[in-house]
């Protein structure tokens, strides 16, 4: 009997002792994460200038720079400065108006003329920045209240006026202009991206893939002339603005390390679209320690594979994986960083795919124009159809008021053209449209 209930004694006082070692375990844990790898900040730092990784904006900055009469970024503040001074309702007019100057007509009424003739200087000053040789952008490098490039909404706004410029251009008759204009969107996009973090390379992939699709409603439109099938291809082929992976990756490591190390990145801050709550140096130092970590890890992979776009995305998704097998509490935040950052890499790798597409959709439209009926199947058109993200054939459907070509994306996964996953260039109704990542 007294056995019996020195056995239940024992086995109840396991049961409390259990719980107690565990929180107790859990807080030595947490705590020799925290502190010991904040012991670490100052040599992790060091390390990763020795391994070329900037860890603050004087590393980052190009030796470089360009002179007054080559630099873009003067420009794009008086460009700024100029949209932003006119009443937004105003803007959004000059916008409908120019849409529908660019599309065929036999008419055009007053007020749109009138419209577009004010619009060219902006569109012209848009044009004399994009082609500049180099641009000297400056960003507030600490700042992380903002995921935006300088002049963002501008940059959009007029980037979109001057693509229906472009197409209004092919329709009156200017082919090789047409496409001149569209390729000074993409100069611009290579301007912004070129000494910036993944929000540059975001809005480089997005301004290459506005003048892309206005590129292919153009062949929509006007794909009947023969100029306009030679300026087309030669502009699907002559792309000489791929964004530089390494380099967006090397300034959004400088960012994060440079927010995350700030002395009061312990308050609320917002960074990566997330609210940070690190109270405490500790908790501070660890993060920053374990963000240079990732960064030093993913970097490296991605420069093995440079300048192969999709291998980059590749790369870096292997990176945040191995990373976030790391059970450490100090990895928390800079994982989630690693891992939102994840499709603004994806956009640079759906780009080589629109690219192929566009090259596809030449083919399509030609064919389009000659028979007046598109093609049952894409092995009508005697181009090589393959996903460069997968290697499959791409997916071709017939939908009512037009047509989609779609690849799987970067998940691998068919969905049928309906979701974000896929890389999908879609004509509906005479508008052409390029989406997903």
């Amino acid at each position: 009997m007294i056995f019996a209930r020195r056995g239940v004694l024992i086995g109840l006082y396991t049961a409390l002792a259990v719980p107690v070692v565990a929180v107790l375990g859990s807080a030595g844990w947490l705590y020799s994460d925290l502190y010991m790898t904040a012991d670490r900040y100052e040599q992790v730092l060091a390390d990763a200038s020795t391994e070329q990784i900037p860890t603050e904006p004087a590393e980052f900055l190009r030796i470089d720079l360009p002179n007054k009469s080559n630099d873009a970024a003067p420009l794009l503040i008086e460009l700024n400065k100029q949209w932003q001074a006119i009443d937004v309702d105003e803007r959004a007019k000059i916008q409908n108006h120019l849409r529908a100057y660019a599309l065929p007509s036999e008419t055009q009424d007053s007020e749109t003329a009138e419209i577009v003739l004010s619009a060219k200087p902006i569109i012209e000053l848009y044009k004399r920045a994009a082609n500049k040789s180099d641009s000297n952008i400056e960003r507030d490098w600490a700042s992380c209240e903002s995921p935006f490039e300088p002049n963002y909404h501008t940059i959009i706004d007029v980037s979109r006026l001057t693509c229906s410029y472009a197409i209004s251009q092919a329709r009156v008759g200017t082919a090789s202009e047409a496409f001149s204009t569209l390729d000074s969107i993409r100069k611009l996009g290579q301007h912004i991206s070129r000494d910036s973090g993944l929000d540059g390379l975001a809005l480089h992939s997005l301004l290459e893939t506005m003048s892309l699709t206005a590129s292919e409603q153009i062949m929509f439109l006007y794909g009947d002339r023969a100029e306009i099938v030679s300026q087309y291809n030669t502009f699907i082929e002559n792309r000489k603005t791929a964004p530089n992976v390494v380099r967006n990756l090397e300034g959004e490591a400088m960012r994060s390390i440079v927010v995350l190390s700030e002395p009061d990145s312990h308050k609320n801050r917002i960074f990566a679209g997330a609210k940070l709550s690190l109270r405490g140096e500790a908790f501070q130092k660890a993060a920053a320690v374990r963000m240079t970590e990732f960064w030093m890890g993913a970097i490296g992979t991605v420069r093995a594979v440079y300048p192969d776009t999709i291998a980059s995305n590749e790369a870096y998704l292997e990176a945040v994986q191995r990373f976030q097998e790391q059970k450490t509490p100090s990895r928390i935040v800079p994982s989630a960083i690693a891992e939102w950052n994840e499709h603004r890499i994806r956009s640079a790798a759906a780009l080589e795919v629109r690219y192929k597409l566009a090259k596809v959709a030449g083919k399509l439209f030609v064919q389009f124009h000659k028979s007046n009926q598109l093609p049952s199947s894409l092995g009508e058109l005697s181009i090589s159809t393959s996903d460069p993200m997968t290697g499959d054939p791409f997916n071709y459907v017939i939908i009512e008021g037009g047509f989609q070509i779609f690849g799987r994306g970067s998940n691998g996964i068919d969905e049928d053209g309906e979701t974000n996953g896929d890389i999908i260039l879609r004509l509906k109704d005479g508008v052409v449209s390029n989406e997903g990542v």
